[in-house]
């Protein structure tokens, strides 16, 4: 008979033990904290339902789950919290409401641990001190019981912000707001409540009696600061929130993790447990790595910017030994042997017997730039380049400039990574400085090809002039070669150096006209070829082609001159951004460093470098004329 008793109890016992956990899981969990300075670790701080461990707690980052490190209840952590308990007494509280207000904050007192400090505020027509915080619940009690009087008014924004002046010390500061109706008469608005609790960091739970409150006012209150709305239909229920709330706030822990996501990006922190979640968006910081200077370095930082910053500085002294020191005896033979075949005038030597410098590649040692020519040639683009630089009249060789974009590269990346502390800055300015040498290539380009075409009026006339005094059309071409200054001397002298080493002269016209680039100047040749394999006047030809040419010329000007006005309104607008951009990462980097460290911000660089491109070209298009 024993055994028929003793199994049916323990198996009562053992329901009960699963009954019991069953019904404090039903306790909702609010997420109250997350602490991000130790990343990659962040500690997570909230409340839940009594007796949680790391088996009974799931947490998730961005929608993957996380390894929980350790859960602590708040106490043992060496943290503690404080309350003020805000009480409405304004005149449509007086009576039972009131009454019930005054036990429901009795009860708050009796259900919280007693080492915890309390504080109570009343607020009617202006914000009273009953009691300050402390540690002594009799107190406290006291100042509660004695409360009883109402008046007119209900400064609801005052309280909260006189509550927020209460608290001292590092604890975790809460305040549970008791009103029946909305805020009336406070000097204060929403604004200036929200900005002083978020200020003092203090959370605010606020409860609304009744159905005359205003509720949206009391969320944003209670969201906006990490805290929770409750809403009391009766006054019977004032008590069990209180509770409820003393509950809450006693049974809090604090939960460490080890983050997965990248520093610097935006990711929603969930923490379920006991079959409720509460979630929050944070902001992760940049990996320690990329932080200012604290370990000696400031970019990137660690030991990979110091290996980055000797590595960069070998180099750089490596370079200008080799460009000092080396012998480039063979490099200026070839120099000279190609300026004597180009029909420069100028003797080996330079002027004045003055010593040959190498050019502008010079400083370059060579093996460096056989190497860069070795690139160009598997390229494929050292052709293009040559004619280019020829183009231009840029004394440099194809090796010597294709090892260009590599030093401004490693210049640009350093110089600026090390002024904006910023691996960001330091990649846009390795891109900057790599195609900085193709720009300025672009620019010598055209603006030789422009004086070319400047002087094509005028040397169409001295050719003319020089056929009708009786010389021959080498004669002429010589005599323009002689007459004209740089760039057109130049260019004619090899004109006329290839005729007399046996080139044709209507293939060195027509190698010209392709050199140079320009439509009047392709057609002037051609016209000059045509006109002496079917006879006639060929000065007079030439007259006609030059002033043409003149014409044209003045038409382009005026163009030049009613589109200036845009033209330069494209510079100002495209460069302005920039400015801004740069001045602002080196005022305020933190400010800036927003728009590279969320999805946000990314998404806005994107957007706006799309629509500055389509700007660009859009206004291109708008003043460019074509004559």
């Amino acid at each position: 008979m024993s055994r028929r008793f003793v199994i049916p109890l323990l198996f009562a016992a053992v329901l009960g033990s699963l009954a019991a956990p069953a019904s404090a899981a039903t306790e909702p969990v609010h997420l109250r904290q997350v602490i991000t300075g130790g990343y990659p670790t962040i500690s997570i701080t909230f409340s839940g339902p009594e007796g949680l461990s790391a088996r009974n707690i799931r947490i998730t980052e961005a929608g993957a789950l996380v390894r929980i490190l350790s859960v602590r209840p708040l106490a043992s952590t060496g943290r503690s919290f404080d309350v003020v308990l805000v009480i409405d007494t304004s005149d449509s509280v007086q009576g039972a409401p009131l009454a019930a207000a005054v036990a429901a904050a009795q009860a708050f007192v009796k259900g919280v641990p007693p080492q915890v400090p309390i504080g109570v505020l009343t607020f009617s027509d202006k914000p009273a001190v009953v009691q300050a915080i402390t540690g002594d619940h009799q107190a406290v009690l006291g100042a509660i019981a004695g409360i009883s009087q109402t008046r007119a008014g209900t400064h609801l924004f005052d309280a909260v912000a006189a509550a927020t002046r209460m608290f001292h010390g590092t604890a975790q500061h809460n305040v549970i707001l008791l009103t029946d109706g909305r805020d009336v008469g406070s000097a204060g608005t929403l604004a200036s409540a929200l900005a002083a609790a978020k200020k003092a960091g203090v959370s605010v739970f606020t409860v609304g009696l009744g159905d005359k409150v205003s509720t949206p006012v009391l969320q944003t209150l209670a969201t906006q600061t990490h805290g929770v709305y409750l809403p009391a239909a009766q006054q019977a229920q004032l008590s069990s929130i209180y509770q409820d709330l003393a509950t809450q706030l006693s049974r809090q822990y604090v939960v460490l993790y080890r983050s997965k996501a990248a520093g610097g990006s935006q990711v929603t922190v969930s923490v379920q447990a006991g079959g409720t979640t509460d979630t929050a968006s944070v902001l992760l910081p940049r990996p320690a790595v990329l932080a200012p200077a604290k370990t000696g370095t400031s970019f990137p930082g660690g030991v990979v910017g110091l290996a980055i910053v000797l590595g960069l500085a070998f180099c750089s002294v490596f370079t200008l030994i080799l460009s000092t020191v080396g012998s480039a005896s063979a490099a200026r033979r070839r120099r000279d042997l190609t300026k004597r075949m180009l029909g420069t005038l100028q003797p080996a030597g330079g002027p004045e017997g003055q010593p040959d410098t190498g050019g502008m590649g010079g400083w370059i040692p060579d093996p460096v730039v056989s190497a860069a020519g070795a690139v160009a040639d598997i390229g494929g683009f050292s052709a293009s380049l040559e004619k280019r630089l020829e183009q231009a009249g840029l004394p440099m060789k194809v090796g010597e400039f294709a090892a260009l974009p590599a030093f401004g590269a490693i210049g640009g990346a350093l110089v600026f990574g090390l002024l904006f502390q910023s691996w960001i800055f330091a990649l846009v300015f390795l891109v900057l400085g790599a195609v900085a040498p193709l720009v300025f290539l672009r620019f010598k380009q055209n603006q030789r090809i422009g004086r070319l075409h400047e002087q094509l009026p005028d040397i169409l006339m001295v050719m003319a002039s020089a056929l009708r005094a009786g010389h021959s059309f080498l004669q002429a071409l010589d005599m323009v070669s002689k007459e004209m200054g740089d760039p057109a001397g130049p260019e004619f002298s090899r004109v006329v150096a290839e005729v007399r080493l046996g080139r044709p002269i209507d293939d060195a016209l027509v190698s010209l006209g392709e050199r140079v680039g320009t439509e009047e100047f392709k057609w002037a040749m051609m016209a000059v070829n045509v006109q002496r394999e079917v006879g006639g006047n060929l000065a007079e030809i030439l007259d006609i082609i030059a002033t043409t040419v003149r014409e044209r010329d003045a038409v382009r000007r005026q163009i030049k001159v009613l589109s200036s006005e845009g033209r330069l309104s494209i510079r100002i607008l495209i460069a302005l951004p920039i400015v801004v951009t740069l001045a602002v990462a080196k005022i305020n980097p933190k400010y800036m460093r927003l728009l590279w460290t969320t999805r946000v911000g990314v998404f806005m660089i994107v957007i706006a470098a799309c629509l500055m491109i389509i700007g660009f070209f859009w206004a291109q298009k708008l003043v460019k004329i074509d004559v």
